[in-house]
């Protein structure tokens, strides 16, 4: 995982990876040194120059966003946060598709508005030119080509690009199908990556300028691949987990041992599932706490016979929960995928299991494919 930043402003959330935030660091730097050799001979105008050319990159970027921040508003869909990209993508994990219509309408915007940016920067460009002021019109040269290229990276076909959300409208207002819109442009995704990859080693081993650039294009890759297979995931979570209860997976709680039962005529028990999600440990029909396998890794061998269940558990006091009667996103809800929290089911006041995000994976998984299975036989009769 990358480490984000996160920060809110007027109620909205914005997160910058340190990796986003260092690459543009790295590339303003890399524009100051190669790309302009001798534009600043002393340091203090180097270091100007690096911060103009930074503030200047960032800046564009945001308004990237921003643009498609103002646009959701206004269509009434929202944006989740404010994620700065390199290449101006957008995955739902930020921006949620709602409808066919919002999709169109903020993909559309970002582009729009780096093509606004870069035209007022190629405008200014211009006109540094009449009054010999070569250090400004390098840093704004520079960010009109920064922009004019985020312009068309951005409008590539794949998912997340901003060109892939619009054709994910496209293809979901055609089929009626959001998660069929989703995987059609998640596959040309991949295949853009795969291309924008080449691209980008074919540059670096061009050497010079074109190496930079090269370095650029490849990371941007691989920051988007990861991208693609986040909001292929979120876009499924979002579509089942509106349909389906709670109870629909856990009808019959989780995995449970009794409290006094020993470590030694438990370990059988927490071996044989221990990737089905967390043990549950109870003291008759109430629960007490949790317990796995780092959990007796302190204990002796030969005390397994004597201590039990209920001296290595671990307390529940403090962990999320939520009803068996309650719509799945709000379990899933509780279970973000950058950590590794566990949460409560309860019915009826009690509790009667616990899970992780991993089990309810595992589960939903299992019941879509008996879904299915099931659909396949009615069909078939």
């Amino acid at each position: 995982m990358y480490r984000t930043l996160r920060f809110s402003i007027a109620n909205l959330e914005i997160r910058a990876t340190l990796v986003w935030l260092l690459v543009v660091s790295a590339l303003a730097v890399i524009a100051t040194y190669l790309m302009v050799p001798g534009i600043m001979p002393s340091l203090p105008g180097q270091v100007v120059f690096v911060m103009a050319t930074l503030v200047g990159v960032i800046g564009s970027l945001t308004a990237h966003e921003l643009a498609h921040l103002l646009v959701a508003r206004r269509s009434g869909a929202g944006l989740v946060a404010i994620s700065p990209q390199l290449a101006g993508a957008l995955p739902d994990t930020v921006f949620e598709a709602r409808d066919p219509a919002s999709e169109l309408k903020v993909g559309i915007a970002g582009p729009l508005a780096s093509l606004f940016v870069g035209a007022i920067a190629g405008g200014v460009w211009l006109v540094s030119l009449e009054f010999d002021s070569s250090n400004v019109s390098t840093i704004v040269g520079l960010l009109a080509l920064a922009n004019l290229g985020l312009v068309v990276v951005s409008l590539m076909p794949g998912y997340p690009f901003d060109g892939g959300r619009i054709a994910r409208g496209v293809f979901w207002y055609l089929g009626g199908d959001l998660m069929t819109a989703t995987k059609i442009v998640g596959y040309v995704g991949y295949v853009v990556i795969m291309a924008v990859m080449a691209l980008g080693a074919l540059l670096v081993v061009s050497g010079g300028t074109y190496a930079v650039w090269g370095v650029w294009v490849l990371l941007t890759a691989f920051m988007i691949n990861r991208s693609v297979a986040d909001g292929i995931s979120h876009v499924f979570w979002s579509q089942n987990s509106q349909r389906l209860r709670v109870d629909d997976l856990f009808v019959g709680g989780t995995r449970r041992i009794q409290s006094n039962v020993t470590i030694d005529a438990g370990i059988e028990r927490m071996l044989e599932g221990h990737d089905d999600g967390p043990l549950m440990v109870f003291d008759g029909d109430s629960a007490v706490g949790l317990v796995d396998l780092k959990s007796i890794r302190p204990v002796p061998r030969r005390l397994w016979t004597e201590r039990q269940i209920a001296d290595v558990m671990a307390p529940i006091e403090g962990l999320p929960s939520t009803t068996s009667s309650s719509q799945l996103s709000e379990l899933i809800d509780l279970l973000p995928p950058d950590q590794d929290a566990i949460a409560l089911i309860t019915r009826d006041g009690r509790i009667i299991g616990a899970t992780d995000r991993a089990d309810v994976v595992r589960r939903l998984q299992n019941y879509l494919a008996a879904e299915r299975l099931d659909k396949l036989r009615r069909g078939g009769r």
